[in-house]
């Protein structure tokens, strides 16, 4: 079975192992009962959806289902001890990081993402992200433009809503594959904990790392802002808290030690990468940009992950440098200077907001 050797596998690594073994049979109860709960009167999913858009006296006073109420009064507040100030440098990061940061979401968080032969299995279930890809790919894009965005990640803020709407909507689906007869047993449990905190790495310290294999450096202090920023994200997700990064350290270990105990990629993963190269505009430079996109993932995924997933060394490698030679001076620049930084985010903002408008970035 897959997931009972990942666990064997995990569990030779000691007590980081063990606290990753045992997150692959674990959900999140408090979204599971609000799925089971729309399940069974699917007309609630108005009333989520409200009490996600409204204020927090729209979220209280006993007028929602009980599932809800819990859902809600566990995101009601900040964790104690977040560090506002190093959540907003963290979500200036992000922005200031324009083009690059996004090639980095596509190249090194997504593809990450769907190289993993058993947490890729949701996703090729539902069929979403072969069938109606560019959609897909930008809720993502407006998902995270919102938790980055000043003060999206706080209770009531766009990206702490969008937080919770992924959360919930991971449990819908976890409820209909467990259900589903033709899901494989030897799949796991779908969408558990392990995949959760997963996923938490990939929007984090995986997405630090591509950005710099991109040649726009990240120093320890700005990856610490862009954790902090991520584990309050965490929390609204439903990650569990033994599970949430710490620090640098702890990230870039559990990041290494599951892409040491997990298979390599699989023809579902080869397809899941081919759809999202495809997913550009047509027109007579389409080919170009895919080549290109293709070897950008190549770089950032490495030679040892690309080859598995497909991935050609064609000639467009020789265009990566071009790109990512000013990346460098710009973020000395974004550090040095109030001015260049404000302007370096502001012209991030744009380029994510139109992303979000038009569609989602492609690596």
């Amino acid at each position: 079975m897959t997931r009972l050797a990942s666990a064997q596998a995990l569990r030779r690594h000691g007590p980081q192992g063990e606290r990753w073994a045992s997150a692959l049979d674990r959900s999140d109860p408090l979204a599971d009962a609000v799925a089971e709960r729309i399940a069974a009167d699917p007309a609630t999913m108005g009333t989520l959806h409200r009490a996600l858009s409204g204020t927090p006296a729209d979220r209280s006073g006993g007028s929602l289902p009980p599932e809800f109420d819990a859902l809600f009064a566990s995101v009601a507040t900040l964790p104690a001890g977040v560090d506002l100030d190093a959540i907003a440098r963290g979500g200036r990061l992000f922005f200031r990081t324009g083009a690059a940061g996004g090639l980095a979401l596509g190249a090194g968080s997504l593809v990450g993402g769907y190289a993993s032969p058993d947490g890729n299995k949701p996703l090729i279930r539902t069929r979403r992200l072969l069938d109606d890809v560019p959609r897909r790919l930008a809720e993502t894009a407006s998902f995270v433009f919102a938790v980055h965005s000043p003060g999206g990640i706080l209770p009531g803020g766009e990206g702490w809503r969008l937080a919770l709407h992924v959360r919930v909507m991971h449990a819908v689906v976890r409820r209909r594959l467990r259900l589903d007869p033709t899901w494989d047993p030897a799949w796991g449990l779908p969408l558990n904990q392990h995949d959760l905190g997963g996923t938490l790495l990939l929007f984090s310290i995986v997405w630090v790392e591509a950005v710099r294999r991109l040649g726009w450096p990240v120093t320890g202090a700005e990856a610490e802002d862009h954790l902090a920023l991520w584990r309050v994200a965490g929390r609204w997700m439903g990650v569990d808290e033994e599970l949430l990064p710490v620090n640098e350290a702890d990230a870039l270990a559990s990041s290494a030690l599951i892409a040491a105990t997990e298979r390599a990629p699989d023809d579902d993963a080869r397809r899941l990468v081919r759809a999202l190269l495809a997913s550009g505009p047509p027109g007579r430079t389409r080919p170009v940009r895919v080549a290109f996109a293709e070897a950008i993932v190549r770089h950032v995924q490495g030679p040892a992950q690309a080859d598995p997933l497909g991935l050609r060394d064609g000639p467009a490698k020789h265009l990566i440098p071009i790109f990512t030679l000013p990346n460098g001076p710009l973020s000395w620049l974004g550090r040095r200077s109030a001015r260049a930084e404000a302007l370096l985010v502001s012209s991030g903002e744009r380029y994510w907001r139109t992303t979000v408008e038009a569609g989602a970035p492609t690596p």
